[in-house]
Formats: C-alpha cells, sequence, structure tokens
C-alpha cells in the first residue's frame, strides 16, 4: 500500500503518477495525492487521504527537496529561501500530521 504526493507545481507530478501506475500494475495499491508538504492544509490532506483509503499511515517515508542549478556566487537570498525550506519546513509539516493515525 502506497500514497505518492507531488508538489503541484513540479513536473515531478508526472513521475509520481508513473510511480502509482507501476504499483498498481504490478498488484499493489497506491494513490497519488498533490501538495505542498510546506503547506500545513496539504500535508494534512495526504494524510488524511492515506487514513481515508487505508485507515491510517503505517509508515511515511519524506523526501522532500531541491536543487537550485547556479554557481553559489550568483545565488540570491531568494532562491537560498526557496530551496531550504522544502526540506526544512516540509519535512516537519507531514511528521506533525503522521503522529494523528
Amino acid at each position: 500500500m502506497s500514497v505518492v504526493g507531488d508538489h503541484v507545481d513540479r513536473p515531478q507530478g508526472r513521475e509520481g503518477a508513473q510511480t502509482v501506475k507501476a504499483i498498481q500494475e504490478s498488484g499493489g495499491q497506491a494513490a497519488s495525492v498533490q501538495g505542498d508538504l510546506t503547506n500545513v492544509a496539504h500535508a494534512r490532506r495526504l494524510f488524511d487521504t492515506a487514513a481515508d483509503i487505508y485507515r491510517g499511515a503505517g509508515i511515511a517515508v519524506n523526501t522532500t527537496g531541491m536543487v537550485l542549478r547556479k554557481p553559489i556566487l550568483e545565488t540570491t537570498e531568494e532562491d537560498y529561501d526557496r530551496t531550504a525550506r522544502p526540506p526544512c519546513v516540509g519535512a516537519r509539516r507531514p511528521a506533525r500530521n503522521v503522529r494523528r493515525y
């Protein structure tokens, strides 16, 4: 059983759909829940979906991250904030929600 979440603004959403399809084709159960894990409501929706489909969340794996392909001397403060926030906040929000299940 699996719930796959992907960031709404990223091309990786297609990869999540492909992962769900591969799991289902191999006989497993999977659902795709798109959202931004730095958003409290999106993180909660991910786990609410898992609870609705699977009656809870037994294991949560979070690989939140972002890569900035730019030389460090060209990196702005906005670039840093945009890339540093997802791994920090995106890890905390799901972890706070998984404990409810």
